[in-house]
């Protein structure tokens, strides 16, 4: 228990003098108060994590004030100062120190586990199975680093070292830098044009719809849906934007000698995308859509999967001061609100900031903001698609995404009925019949049917006096 290796009081020391100087190095200091030897070094810890724990700050004379004299012993303030002589700036050197006062005390404690198994193994009583047994237990906390999971400490930030600040916006309001949105729609709605429509016009310098000059931007692009020769490049070139910064991530390759492997990409690749938006420096992600690239692993119907994959995201975008724009398609029935029509889990729109609806209403189309954390709701916008592929805004329009709802809604009524009335007309052509029969021979709803009746104008008869409902066609 003698050798150097089992104390390393520069290594301790140099620690605690760097999380002196610099309180934010606590986040990569992983140790607990028992991997420092000696009483000063582990008490001096205790109170830095202490106050670390609850977000106060720590010095040399709040250290001391702390520990109310137990420095006396050993220097008094002098000796935190000694510790800052010996402080480090550079994280990788830290690191190294952390690593030697955790392997130190793992050789302490192997060397007092040897003292006492010398001192049980010398007893006659001794039982060698629950010896056996106790060896096995210390070499598998020590095989797994005894602290490799230290003591979680909460994280806090009080609202008064908060610096306020206006919202940064990609295109105001409709979308925010540093923040998820999210274009939902119907298959056909025109998501894609809309999306190449916005990034194209930030490429060559200019806000989207308006016009406006601003800094000309990077996009990166997701999809699998779409070709980049048949579809993207096209459509592009008509909206005229600049396909020099226009980046379409199609997949990941992994370095493997002379046979590179391509994998596909998915949203929780964090890394990834990480690495493509620093790489192309781009302010604007587009996902198109959302589904293909949730990863088969993850239920777009169950929040509690899909949301650790947004936070992510939501992070990534926010370091980046980034846009990433989800585009997802809407679920087949145009019930409840419309905040939640699209397709997947209620908590996709509540992940984003703002969300935008493509739809159509009497054969016009129009771009609605459905939802808004960032303020007022912006005005709706009408777009066209033209017979010869190319897309066009037309100008402001009166349309909600509420009344998409509606119109949806509205168009399947009509269907449904329709062909309720076409099957009554051709059930009912050779005389009454029995409303259950007519029930019992489709699969249309009943309360279709009766709505189609009444449209029909059908007579309604009974078949004696308590017999059945019968249907007739006057």
């Amino acid at each position: 228990m003698n050798g150097s290796a089992l104390y390393c009081p520069d290594s301790q020391r140099s620690i605690l003098g760097s999380l002196l100087l610099d309180n934010g190095l606590m986040g990569i200091v992983e140790l607990t108060p028992e991997d420092f030897s000696g009483t000063p070094d582990r008490a001096i810890y205790q109170v830095m994590l202490d106050k670390w724990a609850e977000g106060e700050p720590f010095d040399p004379v709040t250290i001391a004030a702390s520990l109310n004299g137990q420095l006396d012993s050993f220097g008094g303030v002098a000796y935190l100062g000694t510790l800052i002589d010996g402080a480090v700036a550079d994280a990788g050197l830290i690191k190294a120190n952390v690593k030697i006062v955790r392997d130190s005390f793992k050789l302490r404690r192997l060397a007092w586990f040897a003292e006492d198994l010398a001192k049980r193994t010398g007893d006659p009583k001794a039982n060698p199975e629950h010896l056996i047994a106790k060896v096995e237990k210390v070499i598998s906390s020590l095989r797994s680093d005894c602290h490799a999971q230290p003591s979680r400490l909460p994280e806090l930030l009080k609202l008064s070292d908060v610096e306020a600040r206006d919202v940064a916006w990609l295109w105001q309001p409709y979308l925010a830098l540093g923040m998820l949105g999210m274009l939902s729609g119907d298959p056909g709605a025109g998501k894609t044009w809309i999306s190449m429509a916005i990034a194209a016009a930030l490429t060559v310098g200019r806000v989207p719809y308006s016009g406006q000059q601003c800094e000309p931007m990077h996009v990166l692009y997701l999809s699998v849906e779409n070709s980049p020769e048949y579809v993207l490049r096209p459509r592009f070139d008509r909206l005229e934007g600049d396909s020099s910064r226009f980046h379409i991530l199609r997949g990941s390759i992994s370095s493997n000698g002379r046979n590179p492997a391509h994998g596909s990409v998915k949203l929780s690749d964090i890394q990834l995308l990480h690495d493509s938006l620093q790489k192309t420096k781009a302010r604007l992600l587009i996902v198109d859509p959302i589904q293909s690239y949730l990863g088969a692993d993850v239920d777009a119907h169950r929040s509690n999967e899909t949301r650790p994959v947004l936070d992510g995201l939501a992070r990534l975008a926010e370091e980046h001061h980034a846009c990433i724009l989800l585009v997802r398609h809407f679920a087949k029935s145009p019930t409840g609100r419309a905040i939640h029509r699209g397709l997947g889990s209620i908590d996709l729109t509540g992940a984003v900031r703002t969300e935008l609806h493509a739809g159509t209403v009497d054969d016009q189309r129009a771009m609605a903001q459905a939802k808004s954390n960032l303020g007022q709701l912006g005005k709706s916008l009408g777009y066209a698609i033209e017979g010869d592929g190319s897309f066009r805004w037309t100008g402001e329009s009166e349309f909600t995404a509420g009344d998409f709802q509606e119109a949806e809604s509205n168009s399947e009524q009509r269907t449904d009925i329709e062909m309720a009335r076409e099957y009554l007309q051709v059930a009912l052509a050779n005389g009454a019949v029995r409303v259950k029969e007519l029930e019992a021979g489709t699969e249309i709803h009943p309360r279709t049917l009766r709505r189609a009746s009444k449209k029909l104008e059908v007579k309604r008869t009974r078949d004696g006096e308590n017999g059945p409902f019968l249907w007739a066609l006057r």
